[in-house]
């Protein structure tokens, strides 16, 4: 269940991601995900972890009025957030070289 009070969205449960949802998970993120870690922990020099709390992430988006992409293919849209980051990432390391970041995970809520 979700109430939304004074803006913000307070999750009070979290709701059950369906099955259609999972499946897109299942077939284009968790086969990813491995591939994604190992890019930006080359980018970075040290290892780093990369992490999607689904449940989370299906809750906001079931909240949201306009969020019917992230609702239908959570799988796909965490995956094309990580593609961004790594593109992004990897054109910051080569204009400027590897920056000091302390952080040893990335979390998408």
């Amino acid at each position: 269940m979700t109430t939304q009070t004074g803006g913000f969205i307070r999750l009070s449960d979290f709701l059950a991601i369906a099955l259609a949802a999972r499946k897109d998970i299942r077939d284009n993120f968790d086969s990813k995900i491995a591939d994604y870690t190992k890019t930006v922990s080359d980018l970075l020099k040290q290892p780093y972890k990369l992490e999607v709390n689904f449940n989370q992430f299906y809750a906001y988006a079931a909240a949201s009025e306009d969020a019917s992409w992230v609702k239908s293919s959570p799988g796909q849209c965490a995956a094309s957030y990580f593609e961004s980051f790594i593109s992004n990432l990897k054109r910051f390391t080569d204009d400027v070289g590897t920056p000091a970041i302390p952080l040893q995970s990335l979390i998408l809520i």
